[in-house]
This record gives C-alpha cells, sequence and structure tokens, in this order.
C-alpha cells in the first residue's frame, strides 16, 4: 500500500518513538522515491533527525527538501528548520544566509516574515 510506511512512521511520532520513525521513514523514502510522498517524508526525516540531535544529517534533508520540492508547502519550512539546526551548530552566518533565502523565495508567505524577524534577533 503506498503511504504505509510513512503513515506508520506518523504513528510512531505521535508514540514519540523517534528512532523507529526515522527507521520507517528512511525505509519509505527508498520504497517511494520521487513519488508525492517525498516532500513529506523527507521533511518528516529531517524533524526526526533533528529531534534525535542529529543536525547536520538534518541539515542536509532539510536542503534536499527544499530544493527538490521548492512549490511545496513545506519547503519554505524545511528552510526554517535549516536555521534552527544550523544555530543548534553554532553557525550564525549560514542561518541567516537561510533566513534571507526564505525572504527571497518566499517573499508573501508567513515564513517570510517570521524570517524578517529572525534575522533582526540576530543582528543583519
Amino acid at each position: 500500500d503506498r503511504g504505509e510506511l510513512f503513515r506508520k512512521a506518523l504513528t510512531a511520532i505521535r508514540l514519540a518513538k523517534f528512532g523507529e520513525a526515522k527507521y520507517l521513514l528512511e525505509k519509505s523514502l527508498e520504497e517511494e522515491a520521487g513519488s508525492d510522498w517525498s516532500p513529506n517524508v523527507l521533511f518528516w526525516l529531517g524533524l526526526m533527525n533533528e529531534r534525535l540531535a542529529r543536525y547536520e544529517t538534518a541539515l542536509g534533508i532539510f536542503h534536499e527538501c527544499a530544493s527538490l520540492y521548492p512549490k511545496h508547502r513545506y519547503a519554505p519550512l524545511a528552510l526554517m528548520h535549516q536555521v534552527e539546526n544550523f544555530l543548534k551548530l553554532r553557525d550564525k552566518p549560514s542561518a541567516k544566509l537561510a533566513l534571507k533565502k526564505i525572504i527571497k523565495e518566499y517573499p508573501g508567505s508567513v515564513y517570510a516574515k517570521r524570517a524578517k524577524k529572525r534575522l533582526a534577533e540576530l543582528g543583519k
């Protein structure tokens, strides 16, 4: 059944079984690469890696989500999560670049407004 692994992963997330969810999301991504599920799976996989303090891995996954699916509803949110992961890794310059990208690529979105506020907090 298409999406079955993804649905099981979401159930694991609701039960706070993040390691299990990460595994299920990775399997889902392997089995359904390039499908309409892919942006969702990538986003949630990024979240699980973030939750498990695998910030560098999360950064790569969020980048992939936003780059491969720039028009998907999760793309700007993936970039916002990149910002937080960069900051957790003490990489303020990269966080600022990601914020500027959100402002440029999603100018009318709620994320652009948040990015402007966050950029001001970090100091231009």
